[in-house]
């Protein structure tokens, strides 16, 4: 997860490990992308974006 942190210039702490897992270990919800994840989140009703895929929110 640090990699990609690091890759995509997410402003996160990728260099302090012990910290990352931290998150990790108290993160509510932890989504992953997988192969064939781009078929898949359309199943879960989120809305593709550039680049990104969108939750709707109801208003």
């Amino acid at each position: 997860m640090a990699e990609v942190f690091r890759k995509c210039e997410m402003k996160r702490p990728y260099g302090d490990l012990r910290r990352i897992q931290h998150m990790i270990d108290n993160a509510d919800v932890l989504i992953t992308a997988w192969s064939g994840a781009v078929e898949f989140y359309p199943k879960l009703r989120f809305n593709k974006a550039d680049k990104a895929f969108v939750i709707p929110r109801k208003q």
